[in-house]
């Protein structure tokens, strides 16, 4: 039976007149997960794919982003500082800067409730421990705004 992959994204950069394209994928392991790199220099695969086994969750400013650090780290010497940049950087600031928008967002949606109805959404919610928790709050708390 093949490893089912998921999380699937596409990373890519040109660097010196090189295509450089980062395919990244998640599997489950017995004891956690694992992030795998294929890096592409053109038509060139750069070999061996890139590995990052976790057991709990990650701390990283995005998803794979110590796999590509790595995967990086294999390409020439030369283009490595650039698709540093270009990779990582620009995805951390990216993720950034929607994290900032969405927190907005979500501090405006929960000054426009009563008091009544925030203590309404923090009891529905719970703790927001995920990105997909706080979308939900969101979504309710937006609905519960305009009910009021």
């Amino acid at each position: 039976m093949a490893t089912k992959r998921y999380n699937q994204q596409r990373f890519s950069a040109t660097v010196n007149g090189t295509e450089y394209e980062f395919m990244a994928w998640t599997t489950s392991t017995r004891c956690g997960f694992c992030h795998t790199i294929e890096t592409w220099a053109g038509f060139r695969r750069i070999e061996p794919n890139t590995k990052q086994s976790y057991i709990n969750r990650t701390w990283e400013r995005f998803d794979y982003e110590t796999a590509l650090k790595s995967a990086i780290k294999k390409c020439p010497k030369a283009d490595q500082s650039k698709l540093y940049e270009i990779i990582i950087e620009r995805k951390a600031q990216d993720e950034h800067e929607r994290s900032e928008k969405f927190l907005k967002s979500f501090e405006a949606m929960h000054n426009s409730l009563t008091d009544e109805n925030k203590k309404r959404l923090a009891e529905t919610v719970g703790e927001i421990r995920t990105e997909g928790d706080a979308q939900a709050a969101m979504m309710l708390g937006t609905l519960m705004a305009v009910m009021q």
